[in-house]
């Protein structure tokens, strides 16, 4: 049998992230304790609660992994391989806001991140000046997806329902399946074909 080399980044990019896809979805169906017990592991419970109780390592955690979020999607939307310096401000100051949000007007929190997800990757086509409806598109593809994948990846077997220690590393084993998709689009919308 021979093995098909993939001299595109792009192509084995997309190709991975479908791949992990699959199997975290039919590992959701099929078998959901285990991906539980795997969320759920001594070590992840540790961190996870030492996380939560302790809030100087709750919004380090958050930040990180919020801006890695922000910054797969925004790449996605806009259709780069990497924000610049303006960008990687914009989105900092966007978490730092939704901190704010959160700590004095937590009704709020939910609509303005919801909010946020569209205005950043806007924002930032708007920077760099590109004013193609195909980034409109984008931005609305990126969006739809990483919101349904959030909604499916949480409610498949009502996994949220088998945890037994809910906390910030736990959640984020089990919504990883929304960062590959990001990383999917990602791949998708910065494809280049290679020629030979």
């Amino acid at each position: 049998m021979k093995i098909k080399k993939f001299n595109n980044l792009w192509t084995m990019g997309l190709i991975i992230c479908a791949v992990l896809l699959l199997a975290i979805y039919l590992l959701k169906l099929i078998v959901p304790g285990f991906v539980v017990g795997v969320a759920e592991v001594d070590a992840v419970v540790k961190f996870g609660e030492y996380i939560d109780t302790h809030e100087w390592a709750y919004y380090i955690y958050t930040f990180i992994t919020s801006f890695a979020t922000y910054f797969v999607f925004t790449c996605a939307c806009c259709r780069k391989k990497y924000l610049n310096w303006k960008d990687c401000i914009l989105v900092s100051a966007v978490i730092l806001l939704l901190f704010g949000v959160q700590l004095w007007l937590p009704d709020y929190y939910l609509p303005l991140n919801m909010l946020s997800l569209v205005a950043v990757p806007t924002l930032s086509c708007a920077l760099d000046k590109r004013t193609d409806i195909k980034y409109l598109y984008s931005i609305t593809i990126c969006f739809t997806v990483e919101l349904l994948a959030e909604i499916v990846s949480v409610l498949i077997r009502d996994i949220s329902a088998m945890i037994t220690y809910p906390n910030s590393a736990t959640y984020t084993i089990l919504l990883i399946d929304g960062f590959i998709w990001l990383v999917l689009l990602y791949n998708y919308y910065n494809y280049k074909e290679i020629k030979e």
